[in-house]
């Protein structure tokens, strides 16, 4: 009732609340003051009309936010243990057998709370190339024959492993002391290792099991010489290391994940101990290639190995999808600017190709037969350097056969120059300023000089003329649309009720009313900058060809570059992702080939070009890059409205519940305000390989109706 009501009715309206409150406090009673019977239940209503439906992302926040019921941090954690470092390492020959001492200790300080149950210690024979072994046969590459294998608990067939003797007198200050039961040169040395050699390079390798919350796991090397009785070994500079646990870390992450029992080892050196041709495990790693350079080689080349049919969730190493051209040997064979000595063997793979391990990936040759191979014949390795050398003058050198510089069609034809003018205070663009953007471009080969000024081109010619020259202009970096184009979300004739703003602007000369081209450059005229502009980083992104895309068959790929400008603050705005895409994808670059060619690097400032929240080209990258490594097709926006997007064959190399992996550059907001893009990737649907092997729980139809219900569907124009 409006205030102005008269006073009359007010009163009445009082009188009627006052009765009402009566009512309420004397309930219905009887004379003698005790409640009546309930009645009888009445019949059911009609139905009501629905209520509201919430269809904004804001209403993730109730149930996914910090502290609620279902917390992204709590669901998704960042790795909380502390990682363990095992240093000072020394080995003294006493009475025969080693006795060896160690510090361990996290950057919070030492480690004092170990026992036997967290340590296993190994020894290790060098078996140099071309000795004859005992029962393994004769190899051209030195190979670890495993002599001590010392650990608390019991083996798979529930026998009790035998260990020496442990000292934790000074566990306080991180120290502890191991002795061997093993000796050098023992009866059960011999009968474990029985080429074992005092003279022999040998490796110690001590491995550490965390504790939950406490301590990641790590290992501990040294190879050494064995000392005469009562000396201590002189740590080796050399090291027999042909690929570092770093370059593995790239993609498998701190503790290897997915990578079978490698986190218990968490270093290539303590690999090729058990994998080995020859030793303990020796006749099995033969017969079943899976000796370390052989099996590793199969994995990521997706070569298929009847022995490990049930490895990667049951799909065998046939459903490896590796993230890199395979030939690119140094993406693992990479010092990864560590120091590594004088010794190491990271270039071992370009100075001695032998049959094995070459074999390995190209299983199409048969060198007993001559098969496929221009060489014909071959028996055994002695031959090998004379065509596979590095720097012979033979066209199959090793490195020359791996050379992944582009080349051909997918080899740019300009490099591109792009550069934006200066804002007034020097540092960012403020409300109504005019950035100018100007497009330079010079041929990669010689090729023919650009003429700005010319109309379109078509594509198949190489005349300087170019078939399409792109401008984006796009951002903030976190939610990024098109802005300061025509069409774009700043323009002041765009329409956010019904218009779709526009991605791409051609910078011909008469494209549209902002190209300012001339014979010095490709100019674009943004628009000026708005009041409300979100402050941020933005991005500017050109994609020009003068071949282009003739057919799916006949193309040559674009040339592009990009640059960023800041709007509103002089701070650079965090990716929400980072720079963590090149970890295992390297520099290689998506969509080279074909009619749709635009060859971008995995940058996520390159993909918001097309893949941003505008509604226009492309599914947003938010949405999209989870679906990919979570190998969930029915998580991607694209299949959720009808049409049809297959990522079930990926395999992510971690644990795709470990955010953190890819979120890497600080901006915690994935965290703290979800919405329904980016969640669907992974929670929509039945599930990828992974998701299913890993967490069973997630997905389902009903989550994808939970999605639409509580989050909002995200409906774009079109699609790539």
């Amino acid at each position: 009732m409006s205030l102005r009501n008269p006073p009359k009715n007010r009163l009445l309206l009082f009188c009627l609340v006052m009765m009402l409150g009566v009512f309420l406090l004397i309930g219905c009673s009887g004379k003698d003051g005790a409640k009546g019977d309930t009645g009888a239940t009445g019949a059911t209503g009609a139905q009501g009309e629905p209520g509201p439906v919430t269809t904004t992302n804001e209403s993730c926040a109730v149930c996914h936010s910090a502290g609620k019921i279902a917390d992204i941090a709590v669901a998704h954690p960042d790795p909380t243990a502390a990682d363990v470092t095992v240093s000072n390492i020394t080995l003294t020959n006493t009475g025969g057998v080693a006795e060896v001492s160690f510090h361990v200790a996290t950057d919070s300080g030492a480690v004092t709370d170990l026992t036997m149950d967290n340590l296993r210690f190994y020894l290790a024979d060098l078996v140099p190339a071309k000795r004859a072994t005992t029962s393994w046969g004769t190899w051209d590459s030195p190979y670890f024959e495993r002599w001590a294998y010392e650990r608390n608990g019991t083996d798979r067939s529930g026998n009790p492993y035998l260990y020496g003797t442990f000292d934790d007198a000074d566990a306080t200050n991180g120290n502890y002391t191991y002795t061997f039961l093993t000796g050098f040169g023992s009866t059960e040395a011999m009968a474990e290792a029985p080429d074992y050699n005092v003279g022999d390079t040998q490796r110690l390798m001590i491995t550490v099991s965390g504790e939950a919350g406490v301590t990641n796991n790590s290992v501990g090397f040294l190879d050494f010489t064995v000392p005469t009785d009562g000396n201590t070994a002189v740590a080796m500079d050399s090291q027999r290391l042909f690929v570092t646990a770093d370059a593995c870390k790239k993609c498998h992450g701190p503790q290897f994940d997915e990578a079978a029992h490698a986190s218990t080892y968490l270093d290539t050196r303590g690999c090729v101990i058990c994998h080995s041709p020859l030793g303990h495990y020796g006749t099995e790693m033969q017969a079943d290639d899976a000796y370390l350079p052989v099996l590793i080689h199969q994995i990521h080349a997706a070569i298929d190995n009847p022995a490990f049919e049930e490895e990667v969730y049951k799909l065998g190493f046939g459903g490896v999808t590796y993230p890199q051209d395979i030939k690119d040997c140094v993406v693992c064979h990479t010092d990864s600017g560590l120091n590594l000595g004088t010794g190491n063997e990271i270039d071992n793979w370009k100075e001695h190709p032998t049959m094995e391990i070459c074999g390995s990936c190209h299983t199409d040759i048969n060198f007993a037969t001559g098969a496929n191979h221009d060489g014909g014949v071959q028996t055994d390795n002695t031959q090998c350097n004379a065509c596979h050398l590095n720097g012979t003058s033979f066209s199959k050198s090793v490195t020359q056969a791996h050379d992944t510089t582009p080349t051909g069609a997918i080899k740019s034809e300009f490099n591109v120059s792009i550069a934006i003018s200066n804002p007034a205070n020097g540092s960012y663009f403020v409300a109504g300023e005019t950035p100018m953007v100007t497009v330079t471009m010079t041929p990669a080969d010689g090729g023919a000089n650009v003429d700005y000024t010319a109309a379109q081109g078509e594509t198949g010619s190489r005349d300087g003329i170019l078939s399409e020259a792109n401008l984006y202009v796009y951002g903030p970096r976190a939610k990024a649309v098109p802005v300061l184009t025509l069409g774009s979300t700043t323009d002041p004739a765009f329409d956010a009720e019904t218009d779709t703003a526009t991605q791409s602007h051609a910078l011909f000369v008469g494209s549209d009313a902002q190209v300012k081209t001339d014979s010095s450059g490709f100019k674009y005229q943004l628009l000026a900058i708005p009041t409300d502009m979100k402050p941020g980083t933005y991005m500017i992104r050109v994609e020009a060809a003068d071949y282009g895309a003739v057919a799916a068959d006949d193309w040559v790929t674009t040339s592009g570059n990009l640059i960023t400008f800041q709007v509103g603050t002089a701070t650079v705005e965090d990716k929400v992702a980072g720079d963590s895409c090149v970890n295992c994808h390297g520099a290689t670059h998506m969509h080279q080939t074909g009619t749709h060619a635009h060859n971008v690097p995995f940058d996520t400032d390159y993909c918001l070009a097309c893949h941003d929240q505008s509604g226009n080209y492309a599914i947003p990258i938010a949405n999209r890059v989870h679906a990919v490594h979570s190998g969930n097709s029915d998580g991607d926006i694209y299949t959720i409205q009808g049409g049809s997007r297959d990522w079930s064959d990926v395999t992510y190399p971690q644990d795709i519940a470990r955010c953190v992996t890819c979120h890497t550059s600080g901006d915690t907001t994935y965290k703290t305000l979800p919405f329904m893009m980016p969640c669907a990737g992974c929670h929509v649907g039945d599930g990828g390989v992974q998701i299913q092997e890993e967490y069973p729980y997630i997905g389902g139809p009903d989550v994808i109706d939970h999605m639409i219900q509580n989050g909002g569907p995200y409906v774009p124009a079109s699609e790539s």
